[in-house]
């Protein structure tokens, strides 16, 4: 993670990283976000692994945080869960020290966006995915409101998001 890099920089798995979101504004391409989260005592369960509310809010985090790096806040800017999906494909450790946690933008919709998900161990094992879907929000209205079109091109960067990306 050069300062002096013109490029973004990227984990082991390819993916950029982003120590500070803001710096995601300038990206051409859909929004993405990971993040390095430390591991601590309070993270575990009785079993000795991290507990199953974790994975939700270190995704939450990396949602928000991704979420916060493209859109500004105000009466246009805030989301909120419609859905989530979460797979738990392996345990972390406390041993494991530190878990990174991905967001990426897949969908961009009419009034949502459909974040896709991952958390892995240090050494890049998927521990979890899945997805989200976040529905824009009227804080004043108290209801769902449709994107701005300042907002799906923040999120969705150059390309049509209207289907899945898969």
């Amino acid at each position: 993670m050069g300062a002096t890099s013109s490029q973004p920089a990227t984990d082991a798995h390819g993916r950029r990283t982003n120590p500070n979101p803001t710096d995601a504004m300038t990206d051409e391409g859909p929004a993405e976000l990971t993040l390095r989260i430390e591991l601590s005592d309070d993270d575990m369960d009785q079993l000795g692994h991290l507990n199953q509310a974790r994975y939700h809010r270190f995704l939450g985090t990396t949602r928000g945080r991704l979420l916060a790096s493209r859109v500004e806040r105000g009466n246009s800017g805030a989301f909120v869960i419609a859905r989530i999906e979460l797979d738990h494909h392996r345990e972390v450790l406390r041993t494991d020290g530190h878990v990174e946690a991905w967001a990426r933008v897949v969908r961009v919709g009419e009034k949502s966006v459909t974040i896709e998900n991952e958390l892995r161990r240090p050494d890049g094992t998927l521990v979890a995915s899945g997805l989200a879907i976040m529905v824009a929000w009227d804080e004043i209205g108290r209801c769902s409101r449709p994107l701005t079109d300042a907002e799906r091109v923040a999120l969705a960067g150059t390309r049509d998001m209207d289907t899945p990306a898969r």
